[in-house]
């Protein structure tokens, strides 16, 4: 790995802490979770390890995964959690703005940053709180995993942004030039 990879992977582990850090503690499991399972099923002793990896006490595990249970997102079969086709979705989608945060983080890092690229990054919280609203007007039962991954992609965005603004004088210019937009 370079310089360049590892800080990147600095500031994205960092943040990831901090956004988990903002979950109350079942929210922060349902994450965890989700990410967890991602990558194939997994025994709970499996996600507990994980989350204790992490440096979270992860007591509230089990009624995460009821939750998710009761969601539909994840099932319990043969002593193993596992996502179900929607959980699958849900998780990917997870995946997908935490891939696009990495490499959000490394172009502006190496400069290959443009003001659009910042305005889509800056609006990532936004995007995420319409979802919540649609897919609270779709089935109210969603609304705790949806405001769950919404509180988390917002936090995340915004310290991501904030470390790179650190490191990146560019950055803050146009966040000053967003903010005074009348």
């Amino acid at each position: 790995m370079t310089g360049l990879s590892i800080d990147i992977e600095i500031i994205l582990n960092r943040a990831d802490k901090i956004a988990l850090k903002m979950l109350s503690p079942r929210a922060r499991s349902m994450i965890i979770a989700l990410r967890s399972l991602r990558r194939g099923p997994r025994p709970l002793e499996d996600l507990l390890a994980e989350c204790a990896s992490m440096g979270f006490s992860c007591r509230a595990m089990r009624l995460a995964l009821q939750a998710l249970e009761e969601l539909e997102l994840v099932e319990y079969y043969n002593n193993t959690y596992r996502l179900t086709e929607y959980g699958i979705d849900v998780a990917d989608a997870i995946y997908d703005v935490i891939s696009e945060m990495r490499d959000f983080t490394y172009n502006t890092i190496e400069g290959n940053i443009d003001e659009g690229r910042i305005y889509a990054h800056l609006v990532t919280s936004l995007a995420s709180t319409i979802g919540v609203v649609e897919s609270f007007a779709e089935d109210k039962r969603s609304l705790a995993i949806a405001l769950t991954i919404h509180t988390y992609v917002s936090t995340l965005s915004a310290t991501i942004a904030a470390f790179l603004a650190e490191k990146t004088p560019y950055l803050i210019e146009i966040i000053r030039r967003i903010s005074e937009i009348p």
